[in-house]
Protein backbone atom coordinates (compact mmCIF):
# COMPACT_ATOMS: atom_id res chain seq x y z
CA UNK A 1 0.00 0.00 0.00
CA UNK A 2 1.27 3.26 -1.03
CA UNK A 3 1.32 6.51 1.41
CA UNK A 4 -1.16 7.89 -0.58
CA UNK A 5 -3.50 4.73 0.05
CA UNK A 6 -3.03 5.35 3.85
CA UNK A 7 -3.72 9.06 3.68
CA UNK A 8 -6.88 8.16 1.36
CA UNK A 9 -8.02 5.54 4.34
CA UNK A 10 -7.48 8.92 6.84
CA UNK A 11 -9.28 11.53 5.01
CA UNK A 12 -12.50 9.41 4.47
CA UNK A 13 -12.43 8.59 8.59
CA UNK A 14 -11.87 12.14 9.28
CA UNK A 15 -15.65 12.55 8.27
CA UNK A 16 -16.23 10.50 11.38
CA UNK A 17 -16.13 13.40 13.49
CA UNK A 18 -15.84 11.44 16.62
CA UNK A 19 -13.19 9.23 15.63
CA UNK A 20 -11.14 7.91 19.01
CA UNK A 21 -9.18 5.10 17.01
CA UNK A 22 -7.63 3.89 14.31
CA UNK A 23 -5.44 1.00 13.07
CA UNK A 24 -2.94 1.05 10.43
CA UNK A 25 -2.66 -2.04 8.39
CA UNK A 26 0.52 -4.20 8.41
CA UNK A 27 2.45 -3.42 4.94
CA UNK A 28 2.87 0.80 5.70
CA UNK A 29 6.52 1.65 6.19
CA UNK A 30 5.38 5.54 6.82
CA UNK A 31 2.95 8.35 7.94
CA UNK A 32 3.00 11.41 5.84
CA UNK A 33 3.31 14.49 7.59
CA UNK A 34 -0.26 16.13 8.84
CA UNK A 35 -1.94 12.49 8.71
CA UNK A 36 -3.94 12.69 12.13
CA UNK A 37 -3.49 16.47 12.51
CA UNK A 38 -6.25 17.76 14.64
CA UNK A 39 -8.10 14.41 15.49
CA UNK A 40 -8.83 15.94 18.30
CA UNK A 41 -10.68 12.88 19.43
CA UNK A 42 -8.10 10.63 19.06
CA UNK A 43 -7.09 8.43 21.83
CA UNK A 44 -5.22 5.33 20.69
CA UNK A 45 -3.76 4.41 17.65
CA UNK A 46 -1.78 1.02 16.45
CA UNK A 47 0.66 0.73 14.44
CA UNK A 48 2.41 -2.24 12.09
CA UNK A 49 5.89 -3.62 13.05
CA UNK A 50 6.68 -2.18 9.10
CA UNK A 51 6.67 1.31 9.98
CA UNK A 52 10.14 3.16 9.63
CA UNK A 53 9.00 6.99 9.78
CA UNK A 54 6.90 9.00 11.19
CA UNK A 55 6.46 11.87 9.24
CA UNK A 56 6.21 15.97 10.37
CA UNK A 57 2.69 16.69 12.72
CA UNK A 58 1.70 13.20 12.35
CA UNK A 59 0.02 13.77 15.76
CA UNK A 60 -0.34 17.24 16.21
CA UNK A 61 -3.41 18.55 18.19
CA UNK A 62 -4.42 14.84 18.96
CA UNK A 63 -5.82 16.67 22.16
CA UNK A 64 -6.73 13.55 23.89
CA UNK A 65 -3.89 11.10 22.78
CA UNK A 66 -2.52 9.64 25.91
CA UNK A 67 -0.23 6.67 25.50
CA UNK A 68 1.82 6.04 22.17
CA UNK A 69 3.84 3.07 21.14
CA UNK A 70 6.38 3.59 19.14
CA UNK A 71 7.29 -0.05 17.44
CA UNK A 72 10.68 -1.12 17.43
CA UNK A 73 10.84 -1.16 13.54
CA UNK A 74 10.79 2.79 13.52
CA UNK A 75 13.95 4.82 12.73
CA UNK A 76 13.26 8.59 12.27
CA UNK A 77 10.20 10.69 14.10
CA UNK A 78 9.63 14.08 12.52
CA UNK A 79 9.24 17.65 14.12
CA UNK A 80 6.54 18.14 16.05
CA UNK A 81 5.08 14.81 15.68
CA UNK A 82 2.89 15.35 19.35
CA UNK A 83 3.08 18.70 19.41
CA UNK A 84 -0.19 19.86 21.33
CA UNK A 85 -0.87 16.28 22.67
CA UNK A 86 -1.87 17.55 26.06
CA UNK A 87 -2.91 14.27 27.22
CA UNK A 88 0.23 12.29 26.25
CA UNK A 89 1.52 10.96 29.51
CA UNK A 90 4.21 8.41 28.61
CA UNK A 91 5.96 7.32 25.38
CA UNK A 92 8.74 4.96 25.05
CA UNK A 93 11.22 4.96 22.20
CA UNK A 94 12.88 2.02 20.93
CA UNK A 95 16.56 1.87 20.26
CA UNK A 96 15.87 1.70 16.35
CA UNK A 97 15.13 5.34 16.35
CA UNK A 98 18.46 7.19 15.16
CA UNK A 99 16.56 11.04 13.73
CA UNK A 100 13.83 12.17 16.23
CA UNK A 101 13.08 15.77 14.47
CA UNK A 102 12.15 19.73 16.30
CA UNK A 103 9.65 20.29 18.73
CA UNK A 104 8.31 16.79 18.97
CA UNK A 105 6.72 17.45 22.36
CA UNK A 106 6.25 21.29 22.11
CA UNK A 107 2.76 21.59 24.68
CA UNK A 108 2.77 18.21 25.80
CA UNK A 109 1.70 19.82 29.39
CA UNK A 110 1.09 16.17 30.66
CA UNK A 111 4.12 14.09 29.56
CA UNK A 112 5.86 13.35 32.49
CA UNK A 113 8.38 10.20 31.23
CA UNK A 114 10.07 9.41 27.99
CA UNK A 115 12.00 6.30 27.74
CA UNK A 116 14.66 5.71 25.42
CA UNK A 117 15.56 1.89 25.30
CA UNK A 118 19.10 2.43 22.60
CA UNK A 119 22.24 2.74 24.30
CA UNK A 120 23.26 6.03 22.67
CA UNK A 121 21.05 9.51 21.67
CA UNK A 122 19.48 9.59 18.72
CA UNK A 123 20.16 12.58 15.90
CA UNK A 124 18.23 14.98 17.52
CA UNK A 125 18.26 18.89 18.00
CA UNK A 126 15.37 20.24 20.61
CA UNK A 127 14.93 16.58 22.88
CA UNK A 128 17.26 15.82 25.50
CA UNK A 129 18.06 12.07 27.04
CA UNK A 130 17.99 11.74 30.25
Amino acid sequence: MSDEELVSVVEEEEELVSISFSVISKGFTRIPPDTFLFFEKLYSVTLPDTLKVIGDRSFDCCYCLETFTIPSSVTSIGSNVFQNCYLLNELSIPSSVTYIGDNVFLNCNSLHVVFYKGKSSPSCKSVKIL
